[in-house]
């Protein structure tokens, strides 16, 4: 059996597209173990994802990582990927062991498609269009929203920063529950 490390510590917004990833991988190879490393901020929806074998929260602290480290450093991953980007993950992931590690980068000329595609060429997953669709893998009965269909978007801030919202000091919504 295979397993796979995705670190996705941001926001949900950006956990959507390490979905599709996750939802390749389990094409691909259906037996897989999947372990994603996430934030607070993304937690509890990536638990409602049964895909997800297995949920971490790394904490932006140098005795999270640590601890992180020392426990993760007992598999030996088919592939590890950094899907956030972010150097706490690529520290983390400096010590692990893997058959390949891979960084996702984001740049200003790829989609986020064409850089998971990119990530698939490398550890030899075929992608799929139908992989795009991961909202039917969830576990109902995790989901604190009252419907079950329905359209879900994302809208990142960093699209509209230059042009409407630079001079803002804190956008960041308030939750109501």
């Amino acid at each position: 059996m295979k397993e796979f490390l995705i670190f996705r510590t941001d926001r949900v917004g950006d956990l959507l597209f390490s979905l599709i990833l996750i939802k390749i991988i389990k094409s691909n190879h259906p037996n897989s173990q999947i372990t994603l490393v996430a934030s607070e901020k993304n937690f509890e929806y990536a638990k409602t994802f049964k895909l997800i074998k297995k949920i971490i929260i790394l904490k932006n602290n140098l005795f999270s990582k640590i601890k992180l480290i020392l426990e993760l450093r007992r598999n030996k991953y088919e592939a590890i990927i950094i899907h956030d980007g972010k150097n706490r993950s690529k520290f983390v992931s400096y010590f692990l062991n893997a058959n390949k590690k891979i960084t996702c980068v984001t740049n200003l000329i790829d989609t986020q498609i064409e850089i998971i595609k990119k990530a698939c060429n490398q550890i030899e997953l075929r992608y799929e269009n139908s992989s795009l669709n991961f909202l039917d893998e969830r576990n109902q009965s995790l989901q604190k929203i009252p419907f079950k269909n329905y359209l879900h978007l994302h809208f990142d801030e960093k699209w509209v920063y230059e042009e409407y919202i630079k001079e803002y000091i804190n956008i960041e919504p308030e939750r109501k529950d």
